[in-house]
């Protein structure tokens, strides 16, 4: 187990300049900038990917009500309750 209590007289023995760096903010000219063909390739991806996520979660939603894996009166009563709250 280390000693904490020497740790901390450890620190306390170095200037506080010593242990503290203070960072200079990145200028707006050093900041990286994404160029316009990556943003529009995230949003189409995004885009296509909401579409199928859709598409596979649907037809499974309405299987398991025909199934009776969901019980739609509990559903419908905890959809109300978020509602009214």
């Amino acid at each position: 187990m280390p000693d904490f209590e020497a740790l901390i007289r450890h620190q306390q023995q170095r200037p506080p300049t010593e242990r503290l760096k203070v960072l200079e903010p990145l200028s707006k000219l050093e900041k990286k900038k994404r160029s316009p063909e990556i943003v529009n390739k995230a949003i189409m991806l995004g885009f296509f990917a909401g579409i199928v996520g859709s598409l596979i979660s649907t037809p499974l939603f309405i299987l398991s009500f025909e199934k009776g894996l969901i019980n739609y009166e509990f559903l419908t009563s905890k959809i109300l309750n978020l509602i009214a709250s």
